[in-house]
């Protein structure tokens, strides 16, 4: 694993591109001073320049360096969720490569938990772009061979860094406006776990923002279609997608088993909604499935 890291660090320095673990899914990182690294992230996801990038930073003082203001409300949150999967956007500062951000005014932070995520951006002291490590709007990956097969071509080094622990994005929240908290795309952070640190006088709100990455109607979709059914719906042909009682082990295997599921052989993947599927908690599981979703023929 050291090497490995360090075989990162240097390819980060010369300004290039590397898959990296994180807790929530693979990154394709780049350092945010290497405006080179930065296009060929978006070239190599095929991923178009208005969609923007998340940035990863190791210290708050880093985080200082890429916003130009942090409000009392995402300070909060990061101190209750950092190192951790919450996003948090806020203005960016003017010295921020404006291709991070689309040229939009916010830009989304977070702190990685991940120990190689962390140690790059430390070690390196400088913080760094990372989407998911896939093609744009397919399924993410949550191990380094993921990262490999969907870049086979490109001669991508990754750094494997074993399973992800959270297997699905990061909570996004727009911190903005100081007056509320916009959830604006839901994650393993909860809304009801953001209440709890910002209290009753801020309110937290579901909603989008032109600054959150990946907003796409159709995003995560398997090789093969994947059906939301109802308990007695049959599609000819499909292989169905079982999902774990506890969110917490549904999330981190989504991925995994919707790729494994794919590749089965199956002209489809079926996935059933159950109502024991339905509190809070499984809000995040289902934005996923119903982004990576077909019509049902």
């Amino acid at each position: 694993m050291n090497s490995e890291l360090e075989t990162a660090k240097r390819i980060l320095s010369e300004g290039g591109v590397v898959g990296v673990p994180t807790e929530t899914v693979y990154g394709l990182a780049g350092l945010v001073d290497r405006s080179g690294a930065i296009r060929r992230i978006f070239e190599l996801k095929e991923r178009p320049f208005f969609d923007p990038l998340i940035v990863h930073v190791g210290s708050y003082e880093q985080w200082e360096r890429v916003t130009r203001r942090i409000p009392t409300n995402a300070r909060a949150l990061a101190q209750a969720f950092w190192p951790g999967p919450l996003t948090i956007i806020c203005e960016r500062d003017l010295s921020l490569d404006p291709m991070i951000t689309a040229g939009l005014d916010g830009v989304g932070v977070r702190m990685p938990k991940h120990p190689v995520a962390r140690a790059i951006a430390v070690e390196l002291d400088t913080p760094f772009a990372a989407p998911s490590a896939n093609k744009f709007g397919k399924t993410s990956p949550t191990t380094a061979s993921h990262v490999r097969e969907e870049f086979l071509r490109s001669d991508l080094f990754v750094v494997d860094g074993g399973p992800c622990e959270v297997g699905i994005e990061s909570t996004v929240v727009d911190c903005s406006d100081e007056s509320v908290v916009r959830v604006v795309r839901p994650g393993s952070v909860t809304k009801r776990d953001l209440e709890n640190v910002v209290g009753t006088g801020t309110p937290v709100v579901f909603g989008s923002a032109p600054s959150a990455p990946g907003q796409g109607k159709e995003h995560y979709q398997p090789a093969i279609p994947l059906y939301i059914v109802e308990k007695d719906e049959v599609i000819s042909g499909s292989v169905e997608l079982f999902l774990p009682a506890s969110p917490i082990l549904a999330a981190r295997m989504l991925y995994s088993e919707m790729r494994r599921l794919a590749g089965s052989g199956a002209s489809a993947i079926v996935v059933k909604r159950e109502p024991s599927h339905t509190n809070e908690s499984w809000n995040a599981i289902w934005n996923r499935l119903e982004r990576a979703a077909s019509t049902l023929p």
